[in-house]
């Protein structure tokens, strides 16, 4: 019997929003074409890691990823990032591209394109419970459950609060754009990222660009997933038929 893995021609790496684990991602492997070896990432201090130190800056995050992933480049790669998830995959892929291992493709979702201002909470708010508990109801991203659990919430909001800090924090430094297609996929009625945001990250590649825009807020993701995740095969489909095949 064939090894399944020597079927495999792409390596996907995938980046959860705030406060989320490799595991926001289960479903997806189902909607991926067979050729793509699927990697979750799991960031430090949730999930599998969640004894290891919280990262609160961007450049902790592309250390940490960096080492993982590294040893993992013999296959062509792409990343797709979900909000904080997506500025992480830009600048891993600004990285890798520098030292000459380009993505194949780059996927975001629910995020305004690097180079323009943070629209997330001030600094100041992220030591006050109440103020970050009210922003995240507001994004509607976390069931309610949860702010209702205190034994929840203590592991909770801390995650929270540091990934709001790499975000909060995030200073974007010019760069060359990727030499690969971005495709960008946001939300009708995400109040954080306009579709003329999402358009933005058109100027971050010297590739193709395109856009989808599904019914739904900042995490469209939920109320869309067989649309988003099959569309998502698609476009995986078409960078392997392009880039990886071509």
């Amino acid at each position: 019997m064939q090894n399944p893995y020597q079927l495999k021609q792409l390596r996907l790496f995938a980046f959860p929003y705030a406060g989320g684990s490799s595991n926001i991602y289960h479903d997806l492997k189902s909607y991926l074409p067979a050729e793509v070896d699927f990697c979750p990432v799991e960031l430090p201090g949730r999930g599998r890691r969640l004894t290891e130190p919280l990262c609160e800056n961007m450049a902790c995050l592309v250390e940490d990823v960096s080492q993982q992933i590294k040893g993992q480049l013999d296959l062509p790669f792409a990343f797709f990032g979900y909000s904080m998830g997506s500025l992480l995959a830009y600048e891993l892929a600004v990285r890798f591209q520098k030292e000459g291992e380009t993505p194949v493709a780059l996927y975001v979702a629910a995020s305004r394109a690097p180079h323009l201002p943070r629209r997330d909470l001030d600094i100041g708010d992220l030591s006050d419970d109440e103020a970050l508990i009210t922003k995240l109801r507001q994004l509607n991203g976390t069931p309610e459950e949860v702010w209702q659990n205190p034994e929840l919430l203590e592991i909770v909001l801390p995650i929270l609060r540091a990934d709001f800090s790499v975000v909060s924090r995030y200073t974007y430094e010019p760069a060359a754009p990727l030499s690969c297609p971005v495709i960008a996929f946001g939300g009708e009625r995400d109040l954080d990222v306009s579709e003329e945001a999402l358009l933005e990250w058109e100027r971050h590649s010297n590739g193709s660009f395109r856009h989808y825009i599904y019914p739904g807020d900042h995490f469209f993701i939920h109320g869309n997933k067989d649309d988003f995740f099959k569309t998502l095969s698609r476009e995986l489909n078409r960078v392997i038929k392009e880039k990886v095949n071509g």
